[in-house]
């Protein structure tokens, strides 16, 4: 995967990606799971926010999609330059609460630009 790029004004495109299992077939995630997302600071390893709402499930792929509400993303700290974050996504099974991060090939970020003024 690599780095998204965003500005802290932006709520569109959604992030769809494609979750698979061991036999490489996309997990289904239809239903029963909730879904949360940490954004951590590249730098300093410090969780900047946490996100469990507008991330959906389904049984193909792309099986994930992140959504962000007006202003979600403008209350995460940002530059100029873009600020890098690393995006931990984890997918919990309703029916015993166990936890299922996202572990893609490559690092999942966010780089996350101040919206012109």
């Amino acid at each position: 995967m690599s780095t998204i790029n965003m500005q802290s004004d932006q709520e569109l495109p959604a992030i769809g990606l494609e979750w698979l299992d061991l036999t490489g077939e996309p997990v289904n995630f239809s239903s029963g799971h909730t879904f949360t997302l940490k954004f951590v600071n590249a730098t300093t390893l410090a969780t900047t926010a946490t996100k469990t709402t507008l991330i959906t499930g389904a049984a193909t792929a792309p099986n994930i999609t992140i959504d962000f509400a007006t202003g979600e993303l403008a209350a995460i700290a940002s530059t100029t330059n873009g600020t890098l974050y690393n995006l931990h996504l984890v997918a919990k099974r309703t029916s015993d609460g166990k936890d299922r991060p996202y572990r893609p090939g490559a690092p999942f970020q966010i780089r996350l630009y101040t919206a012109p003024t």
